[in-house]
């Protein structure tokens, strides 16, 4: 059985690089029989095109490696769905124009359409 203390624990070891790129995930179901955990994608992460690399190499790598029966993190099947639409990286600025960092955003978030 998935320890679901742990498993929200290993989520919130991955949520702050999500958010910091302007998404974020959501846990909508767990297979304990299989070892699976399904997330779903919120956010610039939802349509990104690296949501992919995002979700096997970064989310499941890290929950896998945190929480014992853990053998996949696969995306919620209502996303799977959904096509993936690119992500433009935005640089980021603070008030003394140092650069801090890249968000990834969708075409309609960076130029409103």
């Amino acid at each position: 059985m998935i320890d679901r203390e742990k498993l929200d624990s290993a989520i919130e070891t991955v949520r702050p690089q999500l958010q910091a790129d302007g998404g974020d995930v959501k846990i909508t179901a767990i297979d304990d029989e299989n070892g699976i955990v399904y997330v779903a994608l919120q956010g610039a992460c939802m349509g990104c095109s690296f949501s992919s690399v995002t979700l096997s190499q970064g989310i499941e790598r890290i929950v896998k490696e945190l929480v014992p029966g853990v053998d996949r993190v696969l995306r919620d099947s209502s996303q799977a769905q959904q096509s993936e639409r690119a992500c433009i990286p935005i640089a980021e600025f603070d008030d003394d124009g140092n650069f801090i960092g890249t968000k990834m955003v969708t075409p309609e978030e960076a130029f409103g359409e």
